[in-house]
């Protein structure tokens, strides 16, 4: 439904996800919002969904690839360091990806992935 939120003083698309016990009783539920009213609610989950997956990559980001760590002060030298560290993790999860999918058959987007495991190899 399209819903009024006086607290952002703005119209909002609420999409409620229920999860049903094997009675089809509502176990539990999430609310998900999007400023874009005309969005349709299967795009906004898919959206939330990607959400997580984006911010695996910036967890990762920072902890393996040293995302926070430049001493830069230059806009330029900045963009190149984020770029660098975002393109090394970026060739380490399409190594381990390229490499588990081919020992097991399955595609490489089904295939689950954290960078730990690249950082063990």
């Amino acid at each position: 439904r399209v819903v009024w939120a006086p607290h952002f003083g703005r119209f909002l698309r609420v999409v409620v996800i229920e999860r049903l016990d094997r009675k089809g009783q509502v176990k539990a539920h999430v609310v998900l919002c999007s400023t874009d009213t005309t969005m349709p609610a299967q795009e906004i989950r898919a959206l939330y969904s990607a959400r997580f997956q984006l911010e695996f990559v910036f967890r990762d980001a920072k902890q393996f690839a040293e995302l926070t760590t430049c001493q830069l002060r230059s806009t330029t030298g900045l963009e190149n360091h984020w770029n660098a560290a975002c393109f090394a993790l970026s060739l380490g999860r399409a190594e381990y990806l390229l490499e588990r999918s081919a020992r097991t058959g399955r595609p490489a987007g089904v295939v689950p992935f954290s960078y730990e495991d690249v950082k063990r190899r």
